[in-house]
């Protein structure tokens, strides 16, 4: 009698999410507190607490990127506005290795922040909040970061989001600029 090896199927999805946890660092407070719950769960808590303060708010989603010799450094923020009274930010570091061309890198770092947005899209709206992704681009052809303009804008607006880039998109060119600087 010959015995056959189990055939194990593996959930791929959870490993791949488990992987890309590790890769994409974990959610902390401007202090470098670790937030302890899922970072959906936390804005919302947020956004209901300054609701209820009648502050009218936005939230803003962000990333940059930085480009080193071996690595290309990313960070990604959520900025919780509340309009005319400041606000609070969550971000996260991380690397990758891979090489990027300027349209792919700045096109990555749009993807990373719909990654964080769009589970947020459905419970902000329930609130009467709005979300926003700020995109790390230029809108004056100038620029070199143009290049990605019209593709970043339609992937975000077919998303269901609103579209910022800069000077209107201070999440990214700001907040997220100046982690990835430090």
């Amino acid at each position: 009698m010959v015995l056959e090896k189990p055939i194990v199927f593996i959930d791929q999805s959870m490993q791949a999410k488990e992987q890309r946890k590790e890769v994409h660092g974990v959610w902390t407070t401007i202090s470098r507190e670790v937030i302890p719950i899922p970072l959906p769960d936390y804005v919302v808590a947020r956004v209901k607490t300054g609701m209820m303060g009648g502050h009218k708010l936005r939230v803003c989603v962000g990333t940059d990127s930085q480009q080193f010799l071996r690595h290309i450094e990313f960070a990604s923020v959520v900025v919780i506005y509340l309009i005319g009274q400041g606000g609070s930010m969550v971000m996260r570091r991380f690397r990758e290795t891979r090489p990027f061309t300027l349209r792919e890198r700045l096109m990555h770092e749009v993807s990373l922040s719909i990654d964080i947005a769009w589970p947020l899209l459905e419970p902000l709206e329930k609130l009467g909040a709005s979300i926003e992704v700020h995109a790390d681009i230029n809108e004056d052809p100038r620029f070199p970061s143009h290049v990605a303009y019209q593709e970043a804008r339609g992937y975000v607006r077919g998303m269901g989001l609103t579209f910022k880039a800069k000077p209107e998109a201070f999440a990214s060119s700001c907040c997220a600029d100046a982690l990835v600087h430090s």
